[in-house]
């Protein structure tokens, strides 16, 4: 695999830095991890690291070729919920630790990644934001209702309010995870957390990513950010991953695999359906 990696990070107009990064590399594909500890948690750090920590052990405990990465992805969030839940517990006294995420594992040229919260990840290609991940977050929900506009949202009242997170005693992890992506040369995906996307439009992502050397304009861009958002900035984390690998991609195989599992909801109502069948067999 041929890939620049980069990452950057900013403690913004905060007194600490609750966000964490991850990013392990070996022969066969690579992990970018970005958590953001929620702010108005106590343990917000613990649980960024607690979910970064997560990651890294079992991507590094996994079988390669990762015969299905959204499944990886998955367990991925669902153990990161165990533990920050028992972490926050053995706390004296207990605490609330919660935690926003974005995950992505690179592998033979696809990408799979997954979401709670709004840490986002971006794939720019062609000078065009290609896609992005949906925030779980209210404002969110009342755009894509058609209730607020998208001006709106910068500046309504519930725009930190977050409907998805690790650590939450009250609602099992409903990751959003994506499809396999064929990756195509010169792409770059940015991993990020709100404090680097929210002062920042599309097109100055664009932009800032255009420049050749990767490590400089991932470095500038949390400059921006921080400069833009200036002097309520808050804690900036970004990952940037440019491929250059123009190989033929040999995972033809494992993507279609691995897109069988696009959205732990969708699993949820085939599980629903299948047991409803069983059910209906046992009584007859």
């Amino acid at each position: 695999m041929k890939y620049d990696v980069s990452k950057a990070s900013r403690l913004g107009n905060r007194k600490s830095n609750q966000d964490r990064m991850g990013v392990v590399e070996n022969q066969h594909a690579v992990l970018l991890v970005v958590a953001d500890g929620l702010g108005g948690h106590a343990g917000g750090d613990l649980a960024a690291d607690t979910v970064v920590n997560c990651a890294i052990r079992l991507f590094n405990s996994a079988e390669y070729p990762i015969q299905n990465p959204g499944a990886l992805i998955n367990e991925i969030f669902l153990r990161a919920q165990r533990d920050v839940l028992n972490l926050a517990s053995a706390c004296d006294p207990p605490i609330q630790a919660r935690s926003t995420c974005v995950v992505c594992i690179i592998q033979d040229g696809f990408a799979c990644w997954g979401h709670l919260g709004d840490s986002r990840l971006y794939i720019v290609r062609n000078q065009a934001v290609l896609t992005r991940t949906v925030d779980h977050s209210r404002v969110e929900s009342l755009f894509q209702q058609g209730l607020i506009t998208e001006k709106e949202k910068a500046n309504h009242p519930d725009k930190n309010l977050i409907t998805r997170c690790i650590g939450s005693e009250n609602h099992r992890p409903q990751p959003a995870i994506s499809p396999v992506f064929s990756l195509e040369r010169n792409d770059v995906l940015l991993l990020c957390s709100d404090g680097f996307w929210s002062p920042l439009s599309d097109q100055d992502i664009i932009n800032g990513v255009q420049k050749q050397n990767l490590n400089d304009a991932i470095e500038d861009l949390a400059s921006d950010a921080e400069e833009t958002s200036y002097p309520h900035s808050d804690n900036i984390s970004v990952i940037g991953f440019r491929w250059l690998d123009t190989a033929q991609k040999a995972g033809t195989k494992n993507a279609a695999i691995a897109n069988t599992l696009c959205d732990t909801d969708e699993l949820d109502k085939e599980l629903n359906e299948m047991m409803k069948k069983l059910q209906q067999i046992v009584n007859k």
